[in-house]
């Protein structure tokens, strides 16, 4: 649909990102910083709960 468009004005689609491969040490920084994510994620998730649990159990006993 795009592709039409961008023809009848006589502009030109070029894919740059499918043309260069990655380099194998750019594949291995993008899994470290994924992993990295994932880990920082799950532990401030259960930290999160915690809270949620303690305040919670706070409220809970102040009635």
């Amino acid at each position: 649909m795009y592709q039409i468009f961008f023809q009848s004005h006589g502009v030109a689609i070029e894919w740059v990102a499918e043309s260069l491969p990655k380099p194998y040490e750019a594949e291995l920084v993008e899994d470290i910083i994924s992993l990295m994510s994932s880990c920082s994620a799950k532990i401030y998730g259960k930290r999160s709960a915690l809270r949620r649990k303690a305040k919670k159990e706070a409220e809970h006993e102040a009635i």
